[in-house]
């Protein structure tokens, strides 16, 4: 059975939750749902991307958004990790 807090938020909804969250900062940008290519020349889906210019380099941070009930398993865990090292995030 769904929780009040399940029907009111879907996961997508959910995702634009998250990113709004760090939107509030002139400093970040930040993308919902995009996709980049790695260095592997794989293309990697990201939730939230959150990006910050310094002025010796840019701050890449991907957020991966999980709303479940069970724990994540590794399998999502390896999955983000590879991602993360591809992506220099």
């Amino acid at each position: 059975m769904e929780s009040f807090l399940e029907k009111l938020i879907d996961w997508k909804d959910f995702e634009k939750f998250v990113a709004e969250l760090y939107k509030d900062s002139e400093e970040l940008t930040v993308e919902h749902n995009v996709t980049e290519i790695g260095k592997s020349n794989a293309k990697r889906q990201i939730d939230v991307l959150v990006k910050q210019k310094t002025k010796l380099h840019t701050i890449k941070t991907i957020i991966e958004c999980k709303r479940w009930k069970e724990p994540v398993d590794r399998q999502v865990i390896d999955v983000l990790f590879a991602s993360v090292e591809d992506l220099n995030a």
